[in-house]
C-alpha cells in the first residue's frame, strides 16, 4: 500500500510535466504534418523523381516524429531516451544494410553509370545473351527493349560487375538473319 501511496505522490507532483510533455508530442505531430505537407508539396512541383523525394519526405516526418517524442519523454519522465533511440537506430542499420545490399550496391553502381556512361539512351547493347535497345537509364536499372518487343530490366550493379557489350558504341550496327533454303539451292 505504502508503495501505490508513494506512485500517486509522484502524479500530483508531477502532473504539470505530463501535460507539458502532451502538448510537447502534440506539437511535433503537428510540425512533422507540416514538414511533410511542404517537402511533399516542394517535390511534386519540381521532380521528375517524385518516390525518391516523396521517400525523402517520409524520413523527415519520421526524423521530426522520433525527436518530438525524445522530447515529451525527457519533458514529462525525467527520462533521458536519445541514447536508447541512437542505439536502435545503429542496430537497424546494420540489420537494414544485410537486408537492402543488393539494393546499395544497385544504387551505388547507378551512380557510377550517371558519372561514366557506357552507352546512352537507344543504343543497342548485349547482356548475358540479351540483345536489346536501351530504353531508360535509372539509378536502380537500365531498361532494354528487345528486337522482338520483350522489356527487360538489367541491374545496374550486374552491368558494373560483369561483362556487356555497346554495340553501336562507334555508330555501326550490324544485324544478321537466318534464311532458310532448301537442301541443294
Amino acid at each position: 500500500m505504502n508503495r501505490l501511496e508513494k506512485i500517486w505522490e509522484y502524479l500530483q507532483n508531477n502532473l504539470s510535466n505530463f501535460g507539458v510533455g502532451i502538448v510537447t508530442m502534440l506539437v511535433a505531430v503537428l510540425a512533422a504534418r507540416l514538414v511533410y505537407g511542404i517537402l511533399r508539396n516542394q517535390v511534386v512541383k519540381r521532380s521528375n523523381q517524385k518516390l525518391l523525394w516523396i521517400l525523402l519526405a517520409d524520413v523527415a516526418w519520421a526524423a521530426v516524429i522520433v525527436a518530438g517524442l525524445a522530447l515529451a519523454v525527457r519533458i514529462a519522465f525525467g527520462v533521458d531516451i536519445t541514447q536508447y533511440i541512437f542505439v536502435s537506430a545503429g542496430v537497424l542499420s546494420v540489420v537494414m544494410g544485410f537486408a537492402f545490399k543488393d539494393l546499395g550496391e544497385n544504387f551505388v553502381a547507378g551512380f557510377i553509370l550517371a558519372l561514366n556512361p557506357p552507352f546512352k539512351v537507344n543504343d543497342y547493347i548485349e547482356y548475358k545473351g540479351i540483345i536489346g535497345q536501351v530504353y531508360e537509364i535509372s539509378i536502380r536499372a537500365v531498361h532494354i527493349i528487345t528486337p522482338d518487343g520483350k522489356e527487360v530490366y538489367i541491374p545496374s550493379a550486374g552491368l558494373i560487375k560483369n561483362e556487356f557489350a555497346s554495340l553501336n558504341f562507334n555508330g555501326i550496327l550490324r544485324f544478321g538473319f537466318a534464311l532458310p533454303l532448301a537442301f541443294g539451292f
